[in-house]
């Protein structure tokens, strides 16, 4: 008998802590679990509905003849990559640069098929140049996504959208409106729509366009004066870059508006960052 009661003593005492361990794991098990439930699946709930939003609005834009197919499954998968790096935001800063690009190109285009500056097949926007102008706000995006916590990235993704609403304001609507056309390099007298051409009319709706993104980032963000003033500077410095940049390596065939376009929004989001430092 004392045999026996000796052999379950030792038995406690050895099994002791793995049992005690073993329901540590259970309990943490079910720590996380509750965690996941609370966390990690309700933000891809969230995702899931910004994925169906995105594929009806990209839809949307498909039958209307604003983006090709390519586009706008494009365009859907930035919306999301976006919304998972900055934020519901983001989307509206997007949002607001592709309305008003819409809304210019289209605006007055017989008007601008006279003058031989309308947009090819009425404006309708291609894969690349959806990646041209927000590739560098997905770049900045994922980089959000892998460094979460960061307050600026909303504000770089903002100027980022800055610079490409800028350069096609300025672009669309200073083409039609301005009063004096100029060589940005030399300001002597240029022909309308040429690269590198710009006019005071088409700097000041330029200007605008990044007004109208930094007022959304405002609005959404967690921004105040001076991230204005950052977001409408940064705009504006891409849209010059790319004036520039038309005027010499696009006009000698050594870059094309894409790469221009991508380059001009790369310059606002540095210039951002230089101004936040």
């Amino acid at each position: 008998m004392f045999v026996v009661q000796e052999v379950l003593f030792s038995c406690h005492h050895r099994y002791t802590p793995a049992i005690i361990n073993f329901h540590t794991q259970i309990y943490s098990l079910h720590f996380v679990a509750n965690n996941i439930d609370c966390r990690y699946l309700r933000s891809m709930w969230q995702l899931l509905v910004v994925l169906a939003f995105s594929c009806v609005f990209a839809g949307f834009a498909y039958r209307t003849g604003k983006l090709t197919a390519a586009a706008a499954a494009t365009g859907a998968i930035l919306s999301v990559l976006l919304y998972a790096g900055v934020g519901v935001a983001g989307i509206i800063v997007m949002g607001a640069f592709f309305i008003m690009a819409v809304a210019a190109t289209s605006w007055k285009y017989s008007r601008k098929l006279s003058y031989g500056i309308a947009e090819p097949k009425k404006g309708r926007r291609d894969m690349y140049q959806v990646l041209a102008n927000g590739g560098v706000a997905l770049l900045v995006a994922v980089q959000a996504l892998m460094q979460p916590g960061q307050n600026n990235y909303l504000l770089l993704v903002s100027a980022a959208f800055s610079s490409a609403a800028a350069d096609t304001i300025s672009s669309e609507l200073g083409s039609l409106y301005g009063s004096r056309f100029v060589d940005i390099l030399n300001w002597k007298k240029a022909l309308r729509g040429q690269n590198g051409v710009v006019s005071p009319e088409g700097f000041l709706y330029g200007l605008a366009a990044s007004i109208v993104i930094a007022v959304c980032y405002l609005l959404t963000g967690p921004g105040d004066a001076f991230s204005f003033f950052v977001i409408v500077v940064a705009g504006t410095v891409g849209n010059i870059t790319d004036s520039v940049l038309g005027a010499t390596l696009e006009a000698n065939g050594s870059l094309n508006n894409n790469q221009v376009n991508f380059i001009n929004t790369a310059a606002a989001v540095a210039t951002a960052w230089l101004m936040l430092q």
